[in-house]
């Protein structure tokens, strides 16, 4: 009698993981190791060297060596969005993300997202909560991502998400103009387009240390309110942009810098928001304060203000 078989057990989807690595040979291994020890091992992972100057090259070659699922390609440096760019192009899974090179994975990360997509069919792209490290692997605390509508004006997600290969076939991929919100750029064009879903779980050590890429203050605040301009919006909401971008550095500045630095800043937004100018004036008389009053003034005026 012959017996009769079960049919095969679908295979699992493929998730194609693209990293983009920089002089990271320091790093990149350990970020690749996390993509290793995923419980989820259908997937394949795309190494895309931009044209590192230390030998990041052999180490990434070593690991595609050892296991098949994981591609290199060496290209010329032109910086993260034509790195990601071309190794999405290469992307063969069913669900596609991307990951830094300095970053890692929780082992059931993958696990986790593709299950949240698999039972939701209506959620085309979804991110989870990260945990902060420092440079030596030194937890930071838990940072829980934001709500999707926060990407109306705002990144609320931090490096561990997943998106059904559709996403790339109906939006453009990362655009190079934009050197520091790259990522913000296009998950704010594909929340107009598509469901976005947060997946309340911590599955991502999200790294921060000095050669972290978002560079100086105002060229990341200032890139940030051009992108967002760069859409279509009325002149009203553009320029109420641009008052709440001058206010942000000027608050960074009064936190961070001299007092007096501040002060344009304040003056730009008042330009475009009278409303402004008492802050403005407030900033220039604390750093006329600060700077100008010698201390014996300044100690009488403590004692005055003590009696009053």
């Amino acid at each position: 009698m012959r017996s009769l078989s079960l049919p095969p057990q679908p295979l699992p989807s493929l998730v194609s993981i693209v990293m983009p690595t920089y002089n990271r040979a320091h790093m990149v291994g350990a970020a690749i190791d996390a993509v290793l020890a995923q419980t989820h091992v259908s997937w394949e992972l795309i190494l895309v060297n931009d044209g590192s100057k230390d030998n990041t090259r052999e180490v990434i070659d070593g690991y595609a060596a050892r296991d098949p699922r994981i591609r290199c390609i060496h290209k010329d440096n032109e910086g993260i969005p034509d790195t990601v760019n071309r190794g999405w192009s290469e992307a063969k899974g069913e669900y596609v993300t991307w990951t830094s090179d300095d970053n890692l994975y929780y082992p059931s990360a993958v696990e986790r997202m593709v299950w949240f997509l698999q039972t939701h069919d209506d959620v085309a792209f979804v991110y989870t909560d990260s945990e902060y490290i420092d440079g030596e692997g030194t937890s930071l605390g838990v940072r829980e991502a934001g709500p999707p509508e926060m990407l109306e004006d705002f990144c609320p997600l931090a490096g561990c998400l997943l998106f059904q290969r559709a996403v790339l076939a109906e939006v453009d991929p990362f655009r190079k103009q934009w050197r520091r919100c790259h990522d913000f750029d296009f998950y704010h064009r594909v929340y107009r387009r598509f469901k976005l879903a947060r997946l309340p779980e911590v599955l991502y050590y999200y790294r921060c240390h000095a050669a972290s890429m978002s560079g100086n203050q105002h060229a990341l605040v200032t890139e940030h309110y051009r992108c967002l301009c760069s859409y279509p919006e009325n002149t009203s909401r553009k320029r109420l942009l641009w008052v709440r971008a001058w206010k942000e550095l000027a608050k960074w500045e009064e936190k961070h810098g001299p007092c007096w630095r501040a002060i344009p800043y304040h003056v730009r937004a008042a330009l475009l928001d009278p409303r402004h100018w008492l802050c403005a004036w407030s900033c220039f008389w604390k750093t006329v304060y600060i700077r100008l009053v010698p201390l014996p003034l300044k100690a009488l005026w403590r004692r005055l203000r003590g009696r009053f």
